[in-house]
């Protein structure tokens, strides 16, 4: 795959995380501008059209409020809520919401290796 499809997954993934933070919370966290989830969502990813992706920096910049919201979400969470059970679409992967935010850190430590240029572990 070239580095356009990688970006469509990047784009991607903004609509999931939202989905996912959304879901644990129980209520809307993070807002999507309207009609982003539909035009980036798994069966749209094979559109490659730069046209159709928007703008870098304001895929930057929505990326950047999401990364925010989702850290100010899981800085919230108290004992409790970290152990209530995740939304069933996730539970096989990470049962419980405190996993979810468990997985977003993960996403981060790998930028932080890569940056050390440790190799890819996964």
């Amino acid at each position: 795959m070239g580095t356009g499809d990688a970006k469509l997954r990047r784009i991607i993934d903004i609509a999931s995380e939202a989905q996912m933070v959304n879901g644990c919370a129980g209520r809307t966290v993070i807002e999507l501008p309207s009609g982003f989830a539909e035009r980036f969502k798994r069966e749209t990813a094979s559109v490659n059209d730069p046209a159709k992706l928007g703008k870098k920096d304001d895929l930057l910049a929505l990326l950047e409020r999401l990364r925010n919201q989702t850290c100010d979400w899981v800085g919230t969470l108290s004992a409790a809520e970290m152990a209530k059970s995740s939304p069933e679409m996730l539970r096989k992967l990470v049962p419980t919401v405190g996993h979810v935010a468990q997985l977003f850190l993960s996403g981060q430590i790998q930028v932080l290796r890569r940056k050390l240029g440790k190799p890819i572990l996964f």
